[in-house]
């Protein structure tokens, strides 16, 4: 089970947000980025939709369908519903693996 530093991740997704809240989606990127790698679902979940619409939405923030697939399972393994369904969507498009057994259990927990 991966250890999740609570403390950074709530600071990191806080700073986040106030960026993101603010438009300055490049620098909630980095922030959202920091809480993510601390375990933080919505972190990973938000990262996985920045990524999968790109700077279409989210101006100076990159698509990249790699990283929005890897972030939303993440975040689908950690319980979050929005991540769950999105990378299903992107699983049937994209021809990616199926979320694991424990993204299920995570599912049926919530």
């Amino acid at each position: 089970m991966e250890r999740i530093d609570v403390s950074s991740a709530a600071v990191g997704f806080g700073a986040a947000m106030a960026a993101y809240e603010q438009g300055r989606f490049a620098e909630a990127e980095g922030h959202f980025i920091a809480a993510a790698l601390a375990g933080d679902p919505r972190a990973q979940e938000i990262l996985g939709v920045m990524y999968t619409l790109g700077s279409a939405l989210y101006p100076g923030v990159a698509r990249n369908p790699v990283a929005a697939a890897q972030w939303l399972e993440r975040a689908a393994q950690n319980g979050r519903a929005v991540a769950r369904h999105l990378y299903s969507a992107l699983a049937r498009r994209d021809r990616l693996r199926p979320l694991t057994g424990l993204a299920e259990a995570a599912w049926n927990r919530s």
